[in-house]
């Protein structure tokens, strides 16, 4: 059962790649007809692998994941479906909010229990890394711990980086650069797995949606800096960011299902069967 349930998690993770990556897309161009069925659509995908995963090993890292989604997506609902029209992207259109100014009183009520999400999320990733490293037969590949999960403790300063984040008034410059080395940090943690896999003999299979998961990191922190420090005084960053969030999706779209379905039908037989490339992070055990 948990190496069927890994075999799912990996065949399905460049599908989960994309759609996280087009729900940014869509979120930083205040698009909310691509950012909202693409987060939406992430989180039930979410929540799949969690019902379907029976191991613990597998499931407690698909729970960090799901519980940081569900306050991100709660977080952008809010900014596409409630914020206020005094808020302004300066991007040459409005498309927000959509479900009009007197609803403008639920965002903060939204945005707080985003918040909640994160703080939850925290703790179990604190929790699931107190069990790993408290583990004396665990394998010590990287900082004390297995490579795989070493890895995956990138999302947990990733989500310490979004509590902030949600919390901070523009200008507010202490939070910001708190936010900024916890987003720095998940940056180094995967750029770090990615030189480890690469050192490894035939270990750099799936560098390239590793690849994108850093351009993801890293057309976040972008945004995160125009929206707070600079207060939404550079919109030219949020078309950075768009940028490279979308040489993000063209990198993973060959590596997706739909994308392997159509190599397939143009020739390559073997696309078929190709599974994502990102090496799954629970097959280690704490």
């Amino acid at each position: 059962m948990e190496a069927r349930s890994q075999d799912v998690s990996a065949k399905y993770e460049a599908d989960f790649l994309m759609l996280w990556v087009l729900k940014d897309l869509g979120w930083v161009l205040v698009i909310p007809y691509l950012c909202i069925p693409a987060g939406l659509s992430a989180l039930v995908m979410s929540i799949s692998f969690a019902m379907y995963v029976k191991d613990t090993n597998t499931f407690r890292f698909v729970m960090i994941e799901m519980i940081w989604l569900a306050g991100n997506v709660m977080w952008m609902m809010a900014d596409m479906l409630f914020d206020t029209y005094d808020y302004h992207y300066f991007l040459g259109y409005r498309m927000v909010p959509l479900f009009g100014e007197r609803w403008s009183g639920a965002y903060d009520p939204t945005t707080t229990a985003a918040t909640g999400c994160f703080v939850l999320g925290a703790l179990v990733c604190a929790g699931v890394y107190a069990k790993i490293l408290s583990n004396p037969d665990r394998d010590t590949e990287a900082w004390g711990m297995p490579l795989e999960a070493f890895k995956q403790l990138f999302i947990g300063f990733w989500i310490l980086k979004d509590t902030l984040w949600i919390q901070t008034a523009p200008h507010h410059q202490t939070p910001y650069k708190v936010g900024l080395l916890f987003g720095v940090i998940a940056f180094a943690i995967v750029a770090d797995y990615l030189r480890r896999i690469f050192a490894k003999e035939n270990g750099s299979a799936g560098w390239e949606l590793v690849g994108v998961e850093l351009l993801w990191i890293a057309a976040n922190i972008i945004w995160m800096t125009e929206e707070l420090i600079l207060a939404e005084g550079l919109p030219h960053l949020r078309y950075m960011t768009a940028a490279i969030l979308l040489v993000g999706a063209v990198i993973t779209a060959p590596h997706t299902t739909l994308g392997s379905q159509i190599q397939a039908r143009l020739g390559d037989p073997e696309a078929a069967e190709k599974k994502s490339l990102i090496p799954d992070a629970t097959k280690e055990t704490a």
